[in-house]
């Protein structure tokens, strides 16, 4: 019997002596028998740590189990060693369709209120489990005589907890486990095996030491299993460091695994003299001047620690507190770096090639293999120029994934003004598998599964500015053979839809599309036709859509009045931006019609462009401030012009000068009401426009004679200028003096 921690060097190290001792005829490990049929991959030279057997239902592949394994993980020590003479190994523990099935039927749960080693670990003066269990167990040294009495020991204190009712949060989990574990002993018992070496999580360790006196009972519990037809496939996978640290499977999690590489590794380092020189490798690296005084001074500290706290080694936390104190001179953000590199490690484990697979995760590797697309971990940035092929079929490759919605890569934004560029961040993460598996009944390529869910989604679709943005996420994705099934449902769409807020939506995509015209070689003459007739249709309806808009809504249409306006600048077709800048007159002029915060904003977007003049857009700032409007009304209006920048009022005199007026001429009562939305206006700048704004407000620059003759009024007046004044100030951030 030996049992382990799940992924414990000391553990793997001790499995290692005891069966070569014990020589057994068999091994049996804790884990689902689905794991038996890829078992013999552990052998192949392919096959690096770390890396997870993935166990997913194959009828419903988003049901799914990972089983991860470091180097150092004494199951994968077991089954190496199983291979490497010879010896049958078989998986014991329940298959996992039982296991999802009781998960759907769950069993009462006993109330435990920790976890059983804690009060081992308590007892030993720890304050933390895992630091107890390392310190007592993974850490010490090894031979063959101490790894027996080791198992002896952990197997004599777990039966102590048992035997006085010591209870685990899984302990209804685990009765049946135990069951069936006991019942594959029972198995092989019978079928002549006489040395036996079964390979376990400590805490079940007890419930399989006399398998034939529970025989009865235990045959009683596994009737009550819950009934599956589920059929399970197996497959492994490459892994990750920082992942071995979560909880799945049988990863009883670990903190630090590139600490426990560390262990496995160099058991011989006692004093930490190789982790410290890793560590001043990493600072030099970086930057920092470390010398070889500073590293022998913090093997000397850590040596010391270790000796004061009665350790036989220095543990991660004595090196620690010597890599700060005489490494980094007490600071604690340089060690961010060495538990990036080195406490959790970047590294990401393989996996052989020709291992089952579905066709679509076939598909995807060679793609990303013959593409040169690596996997990252952490997120990689990588950059692309479409005017190379390669790079022009990454691009198209990352799209695909993207509506294969894969998690695996997101489009960046790029500061270019070409329109060859692209960026995207890559982080691979073990799930991309789960979801590869999930996406193989959509096709076995990934042309093929993207075409078809993009085909799925467009038939499903209800909405204009759905539509739209799945022809551009198409069009990049070189998925043209949908094109026209899209223009199509677009057209009919369009023809028979009254709603201009929708049909504003789907312009922005539709103007994207033209950025990939020389790049990409589409053929976009349909989608020019389709943007002309929607730009048509929400000239005549818009400004019937900004009438009468209630607060809320009036702030959206505005955000899309400008979100619209931004994408003609990808439109090379001048019929369309007059079109457009007529409707805009329209909207700025109706303003007793139009809701003001977008009236505001179209008045605004024509100034920007010399639609209007400057007279005349003084003209109607000057009506709209004009003590006869509402004050709240004209707060809004003010809002929707000056939305996007403070150019505006910084650099025309006569529209400052007429807001200037506005706000000294309010009374105290309306421009305490007011506040709230001039605070959001004004908020919406950027700090140094603020700054500008408050100093010009102050009069400390010369002022043109308009500012000049209502300073002189306000400076003739003292109460008045105490009043809105300071109250401007401050909502501006700006300190009076």
């Amino acid at each position: 019997m030996l049992p382990i921690r799940h992924h414990g060097p000391g553990s793997a190290r001790r499995v290692v002596q005891a069966l070569t001792a014990l020589q057994p005829d068999l091994i049996l490990v804790e884990g689902p028998p689905d794991l038996d049929a890829i078992l013999h991959w552990v052998a192949d030279q392919g096959m690096e740590p770390p890396v997870a057997a993935l166990c997913y239902d194959e009828a419903a592949p988003k049901q799914a189990t990972f089983y991860p394994f470091a180097t150092y993980s004494p199951e994968w020590q077991a089954i190496q060693f199983a291979h490497q003479h010879r010896i049958p190994v078989r998986m014991m523990d329940l298959p996992l369709a039982q296991m999802w099935a009781l998960a759907e039927q769950p069993v009462e749960t006993p109330q435990a209120s920790k976890n059983p080693l804690d009060y081992l670990a308590e007892l030993a003066g720890y304050d933390n489990t895992d630091r107890w269990w390392e310190h007592q167990f993974e850490s010490a040294g090894a031979t063959e005589e101490s790894a027996a009495e080791h198992f002896k020991a952990v197997l004599l204190a777990i039966t102590a907890l048992r035997e006085n009712d010591i209870q685990s949060p899984l302990d209804a989990e685990n009765a049946f486990r135990e069951a069936w574990m006991a019942d594959i002993v029972r198995q092989a018992q019978r079928e002549m095996f006489q040395n036996i070496a079964i390979v376990c999580g400590a805490w079940h360790a007890p419930a399989l030491v006399d398998v034939q006196s529970s025989e009865k009972a235990h045959r009683q519990l596994l009737k009550q299993l819950p009934k599956t037809k589920t059929k399970v496939a197996a497959t492994w996978i490459p892994w990750t460091n920082d992942r071995l640290s979560q909880r799945s499977g049988y990863g009883a999690g670990i903190h630090s695994p590139g600490w426990y590489e560390q262990l496995w590794a160099h058991p011989e380092d006692v004093s930490g003299q190789y982790w410290l020189s890793r560590a001043a490798r990493i600072f030099r690296e970086k930057g920092m001047d470390i010398s070889t005084a500073h590293v022998m001074e913090a093997i000397r500290l850590a040596h010391a620690l270790a000796s004061l706290r009665e350790q036989p080694r220095a543990q991660l936390n004595d090196l620690d507190e010597a890599i700060r104190a005489a490494m980094c001179m007490g600071e604690s953000e340089p060690l961010k770096w060495i538990h990036d590199e080195m406490i959790v490690g970047r590294r990401i484990g393989h996996v052989p090639e020709g291992l089952p697979r579905v066709p679509l995760q076939a598909d995807f590797d060679k793609e990303k293999k013959r593409l040169r697309i690596p996997d990252s971990t952490p997120a990689k940035l990588l950059e692309l120029d479409l005017r190379q092929p390669l790079h022009l079929e990454k691009s198209i490759f990352l799209h695909r994934i993207v509506l294969l919605d894969l998690n695996w890569c997101e489009p960046e934004t790029v500061s270019s003004k070409g329109t060859f560029k692209e960026a995207w961040q890559l982080d691979w993460q073990p799930e991309l598998e789960v979801r590869l598996i999930e996406r193989a009944i959509w096709g076995n390529t990934v042309e093929m599964a993207a075409q078809a869910m993009l085909t799925d989604r467009v038939q499903k679709a209800r909405r204009l500015d759905e539509l739209s943005r799945l022809l551009a996420q198409a069009i990049p994705a070189a998925l043209l053979s949908t094109l026209d099934l899209m223009l199509d449902r677009m057209d009919d769409m369009a023809a028979l839809s009254n709603d201009v807020p929708e049909m504003m939506l789907a312009i922005f995509p539709l103007a994207q599309i033209t950025r990939y015209g020389n790049v990409r070689r589409t053929d976009q003459e349909r989608v020019k036709i389709l943007l002309d007739g929607l730009m048509q249709r929400i000239a005549v309806g818009l400004p019937a859509a900004c009438y009468a808009l209630n607060e809320e809504a009036d702030r959206e249409m505005s955000a899309r009045i400008r979100q619209l306006h931004g994408s003609l600048h990808l439109l090379p077709d001048d019929t369309l931006q007059a079109v457009w800048l007529d409707a805009l007159l329209t909207v700025a002029q109706t303003n007793d019609q139009s809701s003001p915060v977008s009236a505001g904003t179209a008045l605004r977007l024509l100034f920007d462009r010399d639609k209007i003049s400057k007279e005349y857009t003084a003209l109607h700032f000057s009506r709209e401030l004009s003590p006869g409007n509402p004050p709240m009304k004209a707060a809004f209006w003010l809002e929707g012009f000056l939305s996007g920048s403070a150019a505006v009022l910084l650099y025309d005199d006569l529209l400052w000068a007429m807001l200037y007026d506005w706000v000294k001429n309010l009374p105290d009562e309306a421009f305490e009401h007011l506040l709230p939305a001039l605070r959001r206006t004004f908020s919406k700048f950027s700090p140094p426009e603020r700054q500008r704004i408050g100093s010009k407000a102050k009069l400390q620059t010369e002022q043109p004679e308009a500012v000049l003759e209502m300073a002189e009024a306000i400076n003739d007046d003292a109460e008045l200028a105490e009043q809105p004044m300071p109250l401007l100030l401050k909502m501006l951030g700006i300190r009076q003096e």
